[in-house]
């Protein structure tokens, strides 16, 4: 299998500008013009073009299943309030206004309760969930071999990783927290290159030099640890040598670094992160899985 997509001859598709270390389309460009490199395999093709149709489709489609779920439960809300209070107003001027406003509400509610039933028969299918972790776990070997031919003292990432798009790991991490959330059991299927990818990229958030996809991956963490019911996934990421020694210090040096990311109005963004480091902190210290700092 091998590490080169995106920039190789005759195997180019549209690469967004953002990449995983500050890199453009065009820093990209040397890895298909470098006489040393070779022309991408058919399995590396076909790895690629399955992330980039998993990008196009199936992750844009969970995204879309939670705002579903949060209009659903919006919607159920304000036409058991209006409800509720029904005796206050059924005698009132705005009856017959509140009177429709409660028929629309329920009939939306339907249509999007319906609309939610389909989604779960497909998104929700453990067959589609199987073979997103099977393209997935493949991909995370791919990018722990690359990560792993730099040094383990190197103050950047590789430059191969570094060219990557930066939603190559932005799926993963949406499609962790879509399966954490609605389908925990399925959680099981992430193999150790999954894992040990996720550890690595978490201890080196300095390196990463991507603070919301940093937090994205701390917000999995915290939903498989603390929010959620996968402690097998969070217990075999703590239990590698890397995160035991490099996770507290590195979500401490995060935790601070937070501040100077964003706009100033990104309070509750900062906050958000802030808080699921401190909880994770916290747990990882009561169950002496990493050093506690000072």
């Amino acid at each position: 299998m091998g590490r080169y997509t995106g920039y190789t001859a005759g195997f180019e598709f549209k690469v967004v500008e953002h990449a995983l270390g500050n890199e453009n389309r065009a820093a990209g460009q040397h890895f298909s013009i470098d006489p040393m490199h070779k022309e991408a395999n058919f399995s590396t093709e076909c790895l690629f073009l399955a992330m980039q149709a998993s990008h196009l489709g199936v992750v844009p489609a969970m995204a879309r299943y939670g705002r579903r779920l949060r209009v659903l439960r919006e919607l159920q809300r304000l036409a058991q309030e209006m409800a509720a209070s029904q005796p206050l107003w059924e005698d009132g001027p705005a009856a017959v206004h509140n009177r429709r406003l409660l028929a629309k509400w329920r009939a939306q509610a339907r249509r999007v309760a319906q609309s939610k039933l389909c989604a779960d028969a497909g998104l929700l299918d453990p067959l589609l969930l199987s073979r997103c972790f099977g393209l997935y776990n493949l991909a995370a070997a791919v990018f722990m071999a690359v990560l792993q031919s730099a040094p383990a003292d190197a103050s950047s990432l590789p430059k191969l990783f570094a060219a990557y798009p930066e939603w190559y790991i932005e799926d993963i991490a949406d499609f962790l927290l879509f399966v954490i959330q609605y389908r925990a059991q399925a959680v099981e299927a992430a193999e150790a290159s999954l894992v040990e990818l996720l550890a690595q990229l978490l201890c080196s958030a300095n390196r990463l030099g991507k603070p919301y996809l940093s937090a994205k991956l701390v917000e999995v963490l915290f939903c498989a640890t603390v929010a959620g019911s996968c402690g097998q996934l969070a217990g075999r990421l703590l239990d590698l040598p890397c995160a035991q020694q490099q996770l507290g210090p590195a979500l401490m040096r995060f935790y601070t670094d937070v501040e100077s990311t964003g706009a100033a109005s990104e309070f509750y963004d900062k906050f958000t992160i802030r808080y699921h480091i401190s909880a994770l902190r916290e747990m990882a210290c009561m169950a002496y899985i990493v050093p506690c700092l000072p």
